[in-house]
């Protein structure tokens, strides 16, 4: 009997993918691609729009075209304008 392949799920989880029955090798982390920014650079851009605006002015979509970044990327580095925030003070 043949075995179905199986394919990196959701949360890292080894499941059969049975639409097309790819096998997919698992991520390094299981956690998507790495960062491909400077961060400082990043945070220094944040703190422009973070000045200009004020904190609770600045939407992280204003931060995500300021700092060159998409929204997606602002939450997976630094989880919330908070952080963000407080990490570049």
């Amino acid at each position: 009997m043949r075995k179905t392949p199986e394919y990196i799920g959701p949360a890292g989880t080894a499941t059969t993918r049975p639409s097309t029955g790819i096998l997919r090798p698992p991520a390094s982390d299981g956690r998507g691609r790495p960062r491909q920014f400077d961060t400082e650079q990043a945070l220094d851009r944040a703190m422009q729009v973070f000045r200009a605006k004020g904190f609770h002015a600045a939407s992280v979509a204003d931060l995500a075209a300021g700092m060159g970044l998409t929204v997606g990327r602002i939450y997976k580095a630094f989880n919330d304008k908070q952080t963000l925030f407080f990490t570049g003070v």
